[in-house]
């Protein structure tokens, strides 16, 4: 029962239309705040991991089971 809820809870807490729409908001607001080009992948995971209220290890493996590109 317990690897049913880990398994769960990262798709109720991490939606999967939400997430990567958050994640390009975090992309833009890093290039037009920051000025920055070139983004650090982790620093744009941790961005979205205080979003959402999850770990880094969270996020890293949502963005990767979402293939969502950096």
């Amino acid at each position: 029962m317990e690897w049913q809820a880990n398994g769960i809870a990262p798709r109720i807490l991490m939606p999967k239309k939400t997430f990567p729409q958050q994640i390009e908001n975090i992309k833009r607001d890093i290039v037009s705040v920051e000025g920055l080009h070139h983004l650090a992948d982790k620093a744009i995971i941790k961005r979205a991991a205080d979003f959402f209220r999850v770990s880094l290890q969270s996020a890293t493996i949502r963005v990767e089971e979402l293939g969502i590109t950096l």
